[in-house]
């Protein structure tokens, strides 16, 4: 763990040069840094009553055959058992430094022209969670599901990488690795639909950050289009250009929270980010975090989306069987 730790707060330093600008830029970042943290340290104690919440307050739906906490969504208790040692034991030998993701292919559906889905997920994911989130969101979707795998290096750690790439702009390994796949896929010409969950959210967010600021994947932003539940990133950009033309943000995207969700209240749901978040945020009183118990069950039946104004709740509505 003391070697993960120190490989991730390696990546969060750049500046080795001496020289007079260097050191205008050290505290330019460090009052920059202070700012963030101060700023997001109250944003956590204001909401810190949320955090008994996360869970939700109705265990109930926590039963459903696809829910994260029921054991019997695995195919064995081995992967009950995983899933737990993934979310609260470190796993050292895997180096945040070197793009690491893995791809599974989730659904019995047929592709649809030209099109591609692709799910990162969040903190504490197992792969075998991050499979169940990927094949609930395939049945809401009736399409397969291309689940990037972010790997849990526990919780604390997750959580440090979550910080450093939402707050100071940090992104990770893994976030790097995910912006060459869906770059490829855009610039062979695929429709991408990006979703991702908690921390997922972050790194989908930093991805599409990075494809407007990239001037050569400009004429593909209008082909990809990015969808969040319970997303603590705290900006999403567009380009303003390509949106005056679309009438709408480009790159297309939308955002879902349940507003007594301590993370998502970090992140989109708080009023301190709405002006730095490009798309639609559709809110839902509700308490809980995980995605399949308390975000899709409550997106399936229309609640944060009453007046259907929402382009993800249309292919749900479209789709259905």
């Amino acid at each position: 763990m003391k070697e993960r730790l120190q490989s991730i707060l390696k990546n969060a330093t750049g500046i080795k040069s001496t020289d007079t600008e260097a050191v205008d830029t050290v505290k330019n970042t460090f009052g920059d840094f202070f700012k963030k943290t101060k700023r997001d340290i109250s944003l956590l104690i204001s909401n810190i009553n949320s955090t008994f919440y996360l869970l939700g307050d109705d265990f109930s739906g926590l039963k459903d055959i696809d829910a994260e906490l029921n054991y019997q969504s695995y195919d064995s208790f081995k992967d009950v058992i995983s899933s737990v040692k993934t979310a609260f034991v470190p796993a050292p030998h895997i180096d945040p430094t070197t793009p690491y993701n893995q791809e599974y292919i989730v659904g019995d559906f047929k592709e649809k022209n030209n099109e591609r889905w692709f799910f990162v997920n969040g903190i504490a994911t197992s792969k075998e969670i991050a499979k169940l989130n990927g094949k609930a969101l395939s049945e809401v979707f009736q399409t397969p599901v291309h689940v990037l795998y972010n790997p849990s290096q526990s919780i604390p750690l997750d959580l440090l990488e979550s910080v450093l790439e939402r707050t100071y702009d940090r992104p990770t390994a893994i976030t790097n690795s995910i912006y060459d796949v869906i770059k490829e896929e855009l610039l062979i010409g695929r429709n991408v639909k990006l979703m991702g969950h908690s921390q997922g959210g972050i790194i989908t967010s930093s991805v599409i950050n990075r494809l407007v600021e990239d001037e050569e994947m400009t004429p593909y932003l209008k082909n990809i289009e990015l969808y969040t539940f319970a997303s603590a990133a705290d900006k999403v950009k567009h380009h303003p250009e390509e949106s005056l033309k679309a009438g709408h943000p480009v790159p297309y995207n939308e955002h879902f929270v349940n507003t007594k969700d301590l993370v998502a209240k970090l992140g989109k749901g708080s009023k301190l980010f709405k002006k730095e978040i490009s798309g639609e945020i559709f809110e839902f009183d509700a308490p809980g975090h995980l995605l399949n118990s308390h975000y899709l069950k409550h997106f399936t039946e229309g609640k944060y989306d009453p007046e259907n104004k929402s382009r993800l709740n249309e292919y749900h509505t479209r789709r259905k069987p």
